[in-house]
């Protein structure tokens, strides 16, 4: 369900630049900034405040390291441990990353990196894209990942 990457090159690099962006803005901060662009305009802040708040009330010291060691693996792991995949690759996708690195609602003409190198690394991939989703798809879209999922079986 909805993947991006977040980071390549160096790990270390990666988990030092998360390290000063969170050391810069606070870990709750940053956290709020992310949780809150993975919802589309309008969703019913009953919905997003509890993930929201849940997000950023984890202990600092541990949502910091986890953040550290989640670019460190997409920079140091990612290829590795998806090249070594024996198994077809299902993606439900309805949110990515651009250039920038901002979470932003996948479009008709959208272009996502994150595909391209899976398929390389492990060969096709059955690719359902949802628009108008945030990254919560099967909150914002239950049918269509209900769907997406029932296909598979």
């Amino acid at each position: 369900i909805d993947g991006s990457r977040f980071s390549t090159g160096d790990p270390d690099k990666a988990a030092a630049k998360m390290r000063a962006a969170i050391d810069t803005n606070g870990y709750a901060t940053l956290a709020r900034g992310m949780f809150e662009t993975m919802f589309v305009p309008g969703t019913d802040p009953a919905i997003t405040e509890p993930i929201i708040t849940r997000a950023v009330e984890r202990p600092p010291e541990i949502a910091s390291a986890f953040m550290c060691a989640m670019v460190a693996w997409d920079a140091g792991l990612f290829e590795e441990r998806y090249a070594a995949l024996t198994v077809p690759i299902a993606i439900v996708q309805s949110t990515h990353r651009n250039a920038n690195g901002e979470r932003i609602v996948l479009l008709e003409d959208t272009e996502v990196e994150w595909h391209r190198t899976l398929e390389t690394l492990a060969g096709p991939l059955r690719i359902t894209r949802v628009y108008g989703a945030g990254h919560f798809t099967q909150i914002d879209t239950p049918d269509e990942v209900n769907d997406a999922l029932e296909a598979l079986l």
